[in-house]
């Protein structure tokens, strides 16, 4: 390699002395300097959307600390008696009440709840929304699929809060 250089006239090493150094300058730019200002920008991006994103947290943490002053005393059924009355409302409301075959004061204050060829996303939807309005947790619940799809049957068991 030595010799082929030498071998070389002037004008020639000076071409390809150019051209490599033209080359060492290029693949700096392809492999470090482009993708480093890539990475800047996409992270200057991201440093702006995080900035809009905590600005609206922190006006919704206001909004919140707002409303937890403002007390709005929702009161709960707290005996199973109370509850049961509340639910068989709710469940009239929600139209399930034809799909419900049973409900009853367990022993242990709880309430016994059977449904049969009952929707479950309505039944699930209207399980969330009471459970918000009425404050009860659910104890147990058993979901038994149908020959039809969507369609369930399920015994829930559930407490006052």
């Amino acid at each position: 390699m030595k010799e082929w250089w030498q071998q070389l006239e002037l004008r020639e090493k000076k071409i390809l002395a150019s051209g490599g150094a033209i080359l060492v300058i290029l693949l700096i730019y392809l492999l470090v300097w482009s993708p480093l200002t890539n990475k800047v920008a996409t992270l200057r991006q991201a440093i702006s959307k995080n900035q809009r994103l905590l600005a609206w947290m922190q006006q919704a943490d206001k909004q919140m600390q707002g409303l937890s002053g403002k007390s709005t005393a929702v009161q709960f059924a707290t005996t199973p008696a109370a509850l049961l009355g509340s639910l068989q409302s709710s469940i009239q409301k929600a139209g399930l009440a034809h799909q419900l075959t049973q409900i009853k004061e367990g022993g242990d204050e709880t309430i016994l709840l059977q449904f049969k060829a009952v929707d479950f996303d309505t039944l699930i939807n209207w399980l969330v929304q009471a459970q918000h309005q009425q404050g009860f947790k659910v104890s147990h619940m058993s979901v038994v699929k149908t020959a039809v799809s969507g369609v369930v049957n399920v015994d829930i068991t559930l407490l006052p809060a």
